[in-house]
């Protein structure tokens, strides 16, 4: 008798220890799902940005692209006037050449303009891309010691032993357990324990029953206590991880710009404001196709072309701001981004060109 009452306070006394650690586990499980929660918003945030920005900068690069041809045009159209003479003919050849340049638009535009158009309804290059852009992060992952990835190992052997497909009793259990093992592998490769441990205890739970003799129930509540006590280790060690994978993510080059641009957004001058900057450089040339449209039209050059020159003079066409813009974006996307140089390009190519700036007054 007294060594059933002696087998009983043990118990109890494990009993205590076993929520314990329960209500350990379950606080380490609640800081590790916010500390993914806001890796994985960091990650969808840089992606956002360079998913968007890419595609919205290209495609007023497409539009600048579109637009000095139609400028060609309209300048050798004008060339032609018998009314002009060979002062204002020779400037116009010397626009004519700049713009129609192969290297105006800059050496990667054709190359991105054509793999564009490749890929416009190629569902595996977008994917590919996509992919492209998540293994950017994977220099931020911290590995878990060969301690931990052994434990992890155990789970995933457990897990796979049971859930394996070739297990399944019919066609469709087999489905399940396929979907499953997809899930399995990823956790793994990742060295996300939370998610193994979640499916372990899910599909691997362990039966005991309460009403079990008093020494049995010491071993089980034993090796549940040795159980929870390896899971909140575990825990433990992904929170460390994530930590560091967080502050890596923060101090490297991307998380850098991702800081900089949400500072910079909340004071006005963020990539949106920059994108509105470029689209003052195309409406500027818009301006300088109006010019020319209307000199065709007067048999003379218009006025509007000076007006040009004059916005040009004033800063309208900001080269400063192209340059940092572009410094933004290479920064952010290394060797992933290149349709920014075009612009960069496009604006050192016409302040820097042969065109005679100073004598660009057409006469009106």
């Amino acid at each position: 008798m007294s060594n059933k009452i002696s087998k009983s306070l043990k118990s109890q006394r494990q009993e205590k220890e076993l929520k314990e650690l329960e209500l350990q586990l379950k606080k380490r499980r609640s800081t590790l799902k916010g500390l993914r929660t806001r890796l994985r918003r960091m990650k969808d945030q840089i992606l956002d940005i360079q998913t968007r920005s890419s595609s919205i900068l290209f495609a007023k690069m497409e539009q600048i692209d579109q637009l000095r041809m139609e400028l060609v045009n309209l300048a050798r159209k004008l060339q032609k006037l018998a009314t002009l003479n060979e002062i204002e003919k020779r400037e116009l050849q010397t626009l004519c050449d700049e713009l129609s340049s192969d290297s105006f638009m800059g050496p990667d535009y054709e190359f991105h303009k054509g793999q564009a158009t490749d890929d416009e309804h190629d569902f595996e290059s977008h994917e590919r891309e996509k992919a492209e852009y998540s293994d950017q992060f994977l220099a931020f992952k911290v590995a878990p010691d060969p301690g931990e990835k052994k434990q992890i190992r155990k789970i995933f052997l457990r897990l796979s032993n049971k859930l394996h497909p070739d297990k399944a009793k019919n066609d469709r259990e087999a489905k399940r357990f396929h979907e499953l093992m997809q899930r399995i592998n990823e956790a793994y490769e990742n060295h996300d324990v939370e998610t193994l441990l979640n499916l372990e205890s899910r599909y691997l739970h362990e039966d005991w029953d309460i009403n079990q003799e008093i020494e049995a129930l010491t071993d089980v509540l034993s090796r549940r206590i040795e159980k929870v006590s390896k899971e909140l280790a575990l825990i433990k060690s992904q929170i460390g991880r994530t930590s560091t994978e967080i502050k890596n993510l923060r101090n490297s080059t991307v998380g850098k710009m991702l800081t900089e641009m949400q500072q910079a957004d909340r004071n006005g001058n963020g990539l949106d404001a920059d994108i509105n900057h470029v689209e003052e450089v195309l409406e500027n040339l818009r301006n300088l196709k109006e010019g020319l449209e209307h000199s065709i039209e007067i048999g003379a050059i218009s006025p509007r072309m000076n007006r040009f020159k004059a916005r040009y003079e004033k800063g309208d066409l900001d080269e400063e701001m192209l340059e940092r813009l572009d410094k933004k974006l290479r920064e952010e996307f290394g060797d992933h981004y290149d349709p920014m140089e075009v612009v960069s390009d496009f604006m050192d190519n016409f302040r820097h060109s042969n065109i005679d700036k100073e004598n660009l007054d057409f006469p009106p």
